[in-house]
């Protein structure tokens, strides 16, 4: 099913895409979707939708993927979807940090963004991420 509807989005265009995407097609759903896609269909479709639905979408998908799709789309609509899954979804977001290449990792988040992250299961891998910057 995935794979079909992938092999039809690459006829729809982007801005059609869009708009049914965020109407329709619910978070978990697109992740998966969006992980058929090569990561330039992705952007293509990622930068025209709404930061707080991307982030929901990241929290879906792998953390590699997400981190790829993250460092390859508008870095102004990366970082506000970022900081909406570090918020939102503190494990999902440290997962795709971590995947994520230290270029972008300081383009994208700031220390601050790192250390709202207080829950103290997540207290060693956040500190490693601090101390990388």
């Amino acid at each position: 099913l995935f794979s079909s509807m992938t092999h039809t989005m690459k006829y729809i265009p982007n801005l059609l895409l869009q708009s049914l995407t965020a109407r329709y097609i619910e978070p978990p759903i697109a992740a998966r979707i969006c992980e058929e896609l090569s990561v330039k269909q992705a952007v293509g479709v990622a930068n025209g939708l709404d930061s707080a639905y991307v982030s929901a979408t990241c929290a879906y998908m792998s953390p590699a993927f997400a981190a790829e799709l993250l460092a390859a789309m508008n870095k102004k609509k990366a970082r506000a979807a970022l900081v909406l899954v570090v918020a939102n979804f503190p494990r999902v977001a440290i997962a795709v940090l971590e995947h994520l290449p230290p270029n972008h990792l300081a383009a994208l988040v700031s220390k601050n963004d790192l250390q709202s992250i207080s829950n103290k299961a997540l207290l060693k891998k956040r500190d490693a991420l601090i101390s990388s910057f």
